[in-house]
């Protein structure tokens, strides 16, 4: 069995604090909050982000991460026929519109349903 003084403790410091990002719609007079948390831990800073902008966001990763995997599977695949590189990125970003048209309309959605919460009068 090991005794106390056979195990060592190791000490480390945290060199910057955590970040957070929150969509919201606020009155927007707030940018940015520093959130203060115990001794040895990071505070957290917390930024407001307008929910426009958080859609618009999701919006570009959802194309860019369709376009990347639709470029993936034709490359390696007969699946999207295109008669050279230029031809297949055309039609995988034409095909990833879609995708983040979709990705967008969820998101709305979702907004909308929040909304929906925060306002219940509006139920018709």
């Amino acid at each position: 069995m090991p005794e106390m003084d056979d195990y060592k403790t190791v000490t480390t410091e945290v060199k910057s604090d955590a970040k957070t990002m929150i969509g919201g719609t606020g009155d927007g007079t707030i940018k940015q909050q520093l959130m203060e948390t115990p001794q040895g831990q990071p505070d957290v800073v917390v930024s407001l982000v307008p929910t426009a902008l958080a859609v618009l966001v999701r919006a570009v990763e959802t194309f860019l991460t369709i376009l990347v995997s639709l470029i993936g599977a034709g490359m390696t695949t007969s699946v999207i026929p295109a008669t050279d590189f230029m031809d297949l990125v055309g039609k995988c970003a034409s095909l990833s519109v879609a995708g983040a048209g979709f990705g967008m309309l969820k998101d709305l959605v979702v907004i909308a349903g929040r909304l929906r919460k925060r306002f219940p009068l509006l139920d018709v």
